[in-house]
């Protein structure tokens, strides 16, 4: 049986997380660090193992961009620690 694609009407071709920054693994440790926060805490935030982080931040694997957003969003609930590291993603 041969299948055929069919245009969607009104949706853009980029999908909504194609438009999300995508933090190397060494930027959300930057980013964690910069709010003092432990691998274990992010993790349970975003709703992710915290071997996955681990392996994010060592960049031995890399995450899915949904669930970079959810790393992000929960990154955001967390306040910037004054003085601490930093490595913002950059756009």
């Amino acid at each position: 049986m041969k299948r055929t694609l069919r245009k969607q009407k009104g949706r853009s071709k980029a999908a909504p997380h194609d438009t999300m920054p995508n933090p190397t693994g060494a930027e959300i440790k930057g980013m964690r660090d910069a709010r003092s926060i432990s691998v274990r805490e992010l993790a349970a935030k975003a709703g992710v193992s915290y071997q996955a982080i681990l392996r994010w931040e060592n960049e031995t694997a890399k995450p899915h961009p949904k669930t970079v957003r959810k790393v992000l969003l929960a990154l955001q609930e967390f306040p910037v620690i004054p003085g601490m590291k930093s490595e913002e993603p950059k756009e």
